[in-house]
Parts: C-alpha cells; sequence; structure tokens
C-alpha cells in the first residue's frame, strides 16, 4: 500500500510523514518511511527512474502488505518541471490513469496551508526554485490536485494550521490501512487455496 504525500515547500509533508508513520508503527504495520527514493524523479538524481520502471515500482508497492510512505513522486516531479523546464518522468494524465487501477492501494495526502511559504522562509529551505516561484508552484498544486482528486479515491487535503483535522485524517488513514491489509490476506487466502 501506499500513503502519498504531495504538496509545496513549507505545507508540513515531512513532518505528518513522521507522525504518521509513528502512529502507525504502534498500530504494528511494517512501515517503509522514504519509499520514495525507490522512484527518484528529480532530474539531477544520478539514477533518475524511466516511466516505466516508476509504474512498475509503484505497482509493486501498491500491491504490497506493507505501507510505503512517499514523500512526493512524480505529481512533484510533473509540477517543478514546469519552472525549470526539464521534462517530467510522466504526466498528470498517466499518474491518474494509473491511481485509478490501485484506488484502493493509494492514499494521497494533499498538505496545503496559507502559511506554506512563511514556514518554508523560517526553516531557512535552500531550493531556488521554490523561493522564487513559491505562489506560482501553489496555484499550480491547486489546480493539478483538483483534478487528480476529481478522478481518484482516497484522497484528503491537509492544513496543519486547522484544529481537528490531524484527528480526522489519522482516522482515516487507520481505516484505510486496515481494509488494505485485510484485502491482502483475502487474496493471499484464495491463492492459496
Amino acid at each position: 500500500m501506499i500513503i502519498y504525500f504531495e504538496g509545496v515547500d513549507g505545507s508540513g509533508k515531512s513532518t505528518l510523514l513522521q507522525q504518521i508513520s509513528l502512529m502507525l508503527k504502534k498500530e504494528n504495520y511494517e512501515v517503509i518511511e522514504d519509499g520514495n527514493k525507490l522512484i527518484p524523479t528529480h532530474p539531477k538524481s544520478e539514477n533518475r527512474i524511466s516511466e516505466e520502471n516508476l509504474y512498475k515500482e509503484l505497482h509493486r508497492m501498491a500491491k504490497s502488505p506493507k505501507i510505503y510512505l512517499l514523500d512526493r513522486g512524480p505529481i512533484s516531479d510533473d509540477v517543478y518541471r514546469q519552472f525549470d523546464k526539464l521534462p517530467p518522468v510522466t504526466r498528470l494524465v498517466s499518474i491518474i490513469d494509473f491511481v485509478r487501477l490501485h484506488n484502493n492501494s493509494i492514499f494521497t495526502i494533499y498538505c496545503r496551508t496559507e502559511k506554506a511559504e512563511e514556514y518554508m522562509r523560517q526553516r531557512g529551505d535552500d531550493n531556488p526554485v521554490a523561493l522564487k516561484n513559491h505562489r506560482a508552484i501553489s496555484e499550480i498544486y491547486d489546480i493539478v490536485m483538483a483534478r487528480y482528486a476529481d478522478q481518484v479515491k482516497n484522497v484528503r487535503v491537509y492544513d496543519f494550521t486547522k484544529t481537528g483535522e490531524f484527528t480526522n485524517l489519522m482516522s482515516a488513514i487507520k481505516i484505510f490501512c486496515y481494509k488494505g491489509v485485510e484485502r491482502y490476506e483475502q487474496t493471499n487466502d484464495e491463492v492459496r487455496a
């Protein structure tokens, strides 16, 4: 299974990932915190993944009983490549098609807060693209993630500055993970029978 975190710099993705990881480990799930390292999409990565291998790896993760936490991935690659004019590994339409095929195995969290740029600057980020284009990147994310959420299941918008959102999100994730493991065990029982 995959829990996929998206959002602009400073939106709380990394902090939320750590909190979810701790909660899932307490529930005795096998969690892979750095699943995004298995799908390096950044153009400066020396082992940047191909589109074909990206989807093979995502398919493997989605079908696994382990929970892979992805701090960004192909959607970020598509958004940020609009600013450095480099080609993305894949396009949004292909990402949507893939996620629709794996709707019950992928939970997407769009981290979004009006204070993201302020938090990014406070923590001293040095990403020149994000520093220069933060507002434009946020606007593109809003458009891309609205289209994405319109066409796939299990998408939540999360704003860490709003009271109560964390508890609601954690409840939804617990249900998603429980059902996912149950489906996996059921499928394996059928294969063994």
